[in-house]
């Protein structure tokens, strides 16, 4: 209950607060969200997408982040061979914006989590609306396809993955699914079957 109310408290104190660029939000994003990549460097991308150039930069890791997207409301990012971000400024119903960011996993198989914060990088308790989609699976049965033998192959998924991303264009966040321990034969079967998702933002939450 006292992390609930810390966390409301935070998030009405920041509606209070002039709205900020997306540039200076991500100058200002916490070191710790991203430690393989320094505030100079931050600066960097934004300045060199500015100019017109690729936002490409060294990280501490020894490999690179490329920053390839930036507008009013939304920012997108690969950060390593494996990992990319996606940050989104969306309207809150009764106050100024949160910010939502995905971050998601290939390996190859996508992975994501769905964080929301305040303009200021304050964790917000808004529910993660992936939770659903971990645990059921999406799948449309086509015509050509038998009932048995679509409950045989839907039996055999016992592990689902569920990626998400976010675009500039529109408010929605996009979930996908996959099932990364079937065999590569039950893979390409069910692969065509399953359902992307589009959620809308409703001022607040993902539904």
């Amino acid at each position: 209950m006292k992390k609930f109310f810390l966390s409301a408290t935070l998030f009405f104190l920041s509606l209070n607060v002039p709205a900020k660029s997306m540039v200076e939000i991500w100058e200002a994003l916490p070191d710790t969200m991203l430690p393989y990549i320094d505030r100079n460097h931050r600066l960097e991308m934004t300045e060199f997408l500015n100019m017109g150039l690729k936002g490409e930069v060294d990280h501490s890791l020894r490999g690179q982040s490329i920053m390839d997207t930036i507008t009013s409301n939304y920012i997108h990012l690969t950060l390593n061979e494996t990992v990319e971000m996606h940050i989104k400024r969306l309207s809150y119903h009764d106050g100024d914006s949160v910010l939502c960011v995905v971050k998601t996993w290939s390996a190859p198989d996508r992975e994501s989590d769905v964080y929301f914060y305040t303009q200021d990088w304050q964790r917000l308790d808004i529910p993660n609306p992936l939770e659903l989609y971990r645990t059921e699976l999406r799948l449309s049965r086509p015509d050509s396809m038998s009932v048995d033998e679509w409950d045989t192959l839907a039996s055999k998924v016992s592990f689902v993955l569920t990626g998400a991303a976010l675009s500039a264009s529109h408010d929605n966040l996009q979930v996908f699914q996959s099932v990364p321990l079937l065999s590569i034969e039950d893979r390409d079967k069910i692969r065509p079957l399953l359902m992307s998702v589009s959620l809308k933002w409703n001022g607040r939450a993902f539904e």
